[in-house]
Parts: structure tokens; sequence; C-alpha cells
């Protein structure tokens, strides 16, 4: 629901590999509706550029894993160590309700 309320769109990886995930991996918990899977060369760039840099920064991206923020605009907003989407979306709902933009976060 609150993915829904934000507009936020979760785009699950396997790392280290870089792919979608097979359709036996748990994603119950994410709506269908904000479910999306990577596609595609594009992708498959964005993720390798994102892991290198969170590797040269000491990240252990196969364990920790890593959270890629891509913007509407199709930019990288942040990256993070772990994956703590609860709150990601918070911090959106916080933004929206303090009246700031959320409109290309």
């Amino acid at each position: 629901e609150e993915l829904t309320y934000n507009d936020l769109v979760v785009v699950p990886v396997v790392m280290p590999q870089g792919i979608s995930p097979s359709l036996e991996d748990q994603l119950s918990s994410i709506p269908a509706t904000c479910l999306a899977f990577p596609v595609g060369n594009n992708w498959k760039s964005v993720i390798d550029d994102e892991t290198r840099e969170a590797r040269e920064q000491g990240v252990d991206v196969t364990s920790e894993g890593i959270c890629i923020v891509m913007k509407k605009n199709g930019r990288v907003g942040q990256r993070t160590r772990g994956i703590f989407l609860g709150r990601m979306v918070g911090e959106v709902t916080e933004r929206r309700e303090a009246g700031m933009d959320v409109s290309n976060i």
C-alpha cells in the first residue's frame, strides 16, 4: 500500500549476476503493481556500474546487498548498503507530508 501511495516500483536484482530473479524467489511481500523486472542491456550497465562503485567503497554486494534508487528521470538518486525498503518508503512519505515535492524522487 505504501509503495503504491508513494508511486514507487521495486526492481529486484539477483547479485552478483545482476539479473532478474526467478519466479521461485520470494517476492510475495511486494504488490504486483509495484514490481518490475530488469530487462535489457541498459539495466545491466547501471547495475554493473553501481555494483563496481559499491565494491570500491568497501561494500560486500553479495552478502550485504545494495539498494539503488532510480529517479523517474532515469538517473541514479542514491545507493545504499543493504536493503531497507520500509525506511526508504517512510522517507518519501515524510517528504510528502511535509509538503515537499516528491514527483521526481
